[in-house]
């Protein structure tokens, strides 16, 4: 059985984790620096924008709707903490927009591409109703725990205010990001192992340590991100 790439990276094993292996010596270090009680929060491979983070669970599990409801007020609390950090980076009043492929069968999914469950948030707008979702219901991240989802797999998206549980079966691996891709008319690739965009990791980390150098970081006064030492 392999192992997880997002599992060894927390454990620092080099050879289990496609971060340490193929990414981290172009970045030039480590890409994870924030934590709350149950999840990191890192700059994606193949960011397509900077700013382009992943919120992932310490344990291990393949998609956020496994989680408890508790942990999801959790991650719920830190896309607010987020949207606070990215605004004080960046300079102004920073949109976010959310996603995750999740998979419950590994086997039977139509998504599979990394099977740790993790979230994508990117400091964009997106005009929901653009996105070409047919089987899709209104509902909020907190609620995900507690949905029976009949199906191998999902997509869940949106913002904190308005999010959407989607089941339709004609998706891809990276379908949210090839779409994305499109819709921002972004250059380079929407394939993170085709185009891991390693300028847009470095200038979100370069930006981040420049927020913690000068001590602004700790006036935040962020909900559930920490800093790891």
């Amino acid at each position: 059985m392999s192992k997880c790439s997002y599992c060894s990276e927390f454990k620092n094993d080099w050879d289990g984790s496609y971060y340490l292996r193929n990414i981290s010596s172009q970045v030039g270090g480590v890409r994870i620096r924030l934590e709350s009680d149950n999840f990191c929060v890192y700059p994606s491979v193949g960011s397509l924008v900077v700013g382009h983070l992943l919120i992932v669970p310490k344990k291990h599990y393949t998609a956020l709707s496994l989680a408890s409801a508790d942990e999801l007020k959790e991650l719920s609390d830190i896309i607010s903490d987020i949207k606070i950090l990215q605004g004080s980076m960046f300079g102004h009043n920073t949109d976010i927009f959310m996603f995750e492929h999740g998979i419950l069968d590994i086997d039977k999914s139509m998504m599979n591409c990394v099977d740790h469950a993790h979230m994508h948030v990117l400091p964009i707008s997106i005009n929901l109703s653009t996105l070409p979702f047919s089987k899709s219901s209104e509902l909020t991240l907190v609620d995900l725990a507690d949905q029976e989802i009949d199906y191998p797999d999902y997509i869940f998206y949106g913002t904190l205010e308005c999010s959407f549980l989607s089941v339709d079966r004609d998706k891809h691996p990276q379908y949210l990001r090839k779409l994305l891709h499109e819709q921002l008319s972004l250059g380079g690739h929407w394939n993170w192992r085709t185009d891991p965009k390693i300028e847009n990791i470095k200038a979100w980390l370069r930006q981040f340590s420049d927020l913690v150098n000068i001590h602004y970081f700790q006036s935040l006064n962020l909900t559930r991100l920490r800093l790891i030492d």
